[in-house]
């Protein structure tokens, strides 16, 4: 199950290739949720925020060994009415979401949906030239799922999570959406598989984990325990 935006707050891997600037048409083929973060900006204080990226593969713009170029923005995860996540859906789908139609719309309804994706190009820190995404719009055949190169998936952090939850009865609630999460993981750029380990919520399932295992006695504590209680005159000579 992917994500509802109703789950947002404020509701009431690219290719190394450089994308040329200007208007061409992407395919929304992935995104993932990463978790929650404590972040700050220039010299603001640090606020909690929860990325989400966005995958596109760009069918018309071809890498040397012909396949679709790709690229990811990365969103706040966050539908409130001057949210940037919220602004570029209301473009691509070409009018204004009802807050009614906010409660039960899942993310995986956009993925193999066609845009025409905006790319500007910067002026990078290091001097380096750099692409981003800046804008989307509806493309003027419509909406319509198209084909793809990419596998069309997505990555939710809560999911991936139940490979480690158990229920009160102790029993693992890993199951098969948590190992194609596993997968998943595999699959994303470095720096966005990092995000996800270090997410409060992964950090916080981390603490409880070592927690555990600190309240449980060893196997050399519990040989030790069980030799003490010996008789003495059980023991054989050397």
């Amino acid at each position: 199950m992917g994500l509802n935006l109703n789950e947002a707050g404020g509701t009431g891997g690219g290719g190394y290739e450089l994308l040329p600037a200007g208007d061409h048409k992407g395919v929304l083929y992935m995104y993932a949720e990463v978790g929650h973060h404590m972040e700050s900006y220039k010299d603001e204080p640090e606020r909690k925020v929860w990325p989400i990226f966005f995958f596109w593969e760009f069918p018309e713009l071809r890498t040397d060994d012909d396949r679709p170029m790709s690229m990811m923005k990365r969103y706040n995860f966050s539908m409130h009415e001057k949210s940037s996540l919220r602004a570029d859906l209301q473009f691509w789908r070409g009018r204004k979401y009802k807050e009614e139609e906010l409660k039960d719309f899942d993310l995986d309804n956009l993925l193999g949906r066609p845009a025409i994706v905006t790319v500007e190009h910067y002026a990078k820190q290091d001097g380096s030239e750099g692409a981003k995404i800046t804008g989307l719009e509806k493309p003027e055949e419509g909406l319509d799922v198209v084909p793809t190169h990419n596998k069309t998936q997505s990555f939710v952090l809560r999911e991936y999570l139940k490979e480690w939850q158990t229920d009160d009865n102790g029993n693992s609630l890993s199951d098969t959406s948590s190992k194609e999460m596993c997968d998943i993981l595999e699959d994303l750029p470095e720096f966005v598989a990092n995000m996800v380990d270090t997410s409060i919520e992964r950090e916080a399932m981390r603490t409880k984990e070592d927690a555990n295992r600190s309240s449980k006695p060893s196997s050399l504590e519990s040989f030790s325990s069980a030799e003490d209680e010996k008789d003495p005159a059980d023991d054989i000579p050397f």
